[in-house]
């Protein structure tokens, strides 16, 4: 992948100012308990809840600001890390604001449903999501080959 294919890899808007428009979109949606959660002075997670048929559901929309930084290192080998980690983690929560707001006009649309989307980051333990659970070999019994009669 082509630097210039990563979505917002030169944004100059502060992860924070990212994190609230996150914030705003979802509570535009009726989120509620808000939370963050950080490493190293970061936000890494999002933490809210949202009314899914009738229960308070949470959820947690991690980012990876390791992965990013790697890619872009891999892309700008004579930039400090410390540059690159910055840019990363605007990149990233920048990456995931674009992506509730499509997410959410899939929603508003009524092509889909809250549940539809965001299922993967459903919280199932304190701090982890389905997707997550799943990665570690958690529900092996629903990863089945599908069966074709």
């Amino acid at each position: 992948m082509n630097i210039a294919n990563l979505k917002n890899y030169t944004t100059s808007i502060s992860a924070e100012k990212s994190i609230s428009e996150i914030e705003k979109l979802l509570l535009n949606f009726g989120a509620i308990d808000f939370g963050k959660r950080a490493e190293n002075g970061y936000f890494i997670g999002l933490f809210f809840s949202i009314d899914v048929q009738g229960k308070k559901v949470p959820f947690k929309l991690p980012v990876n600001i390791d992965a990013i930084a790697s890619y872009l290192a891999k892309q700008k080998p004579n930039t400090s890390k410390e540059k690159i980690y910055e840019q990363a983690y605007k990149t990233g929560w920048r990456i995931v604001k674009d992506w509730v707001f499509s997410q959410l006009s899939i929603i508003a649309s009524g092509m889909a449903k809250i549940e539809d989307i965001f299922l993967p980051y459903m919280l199932i333990d304190k701090n982890l999501t389905l997707s997550e659970g799943i990665k570690e070999g958690r529900f092996k019994n629903l990863l089945t080959e599908y069966q074709q009669e």
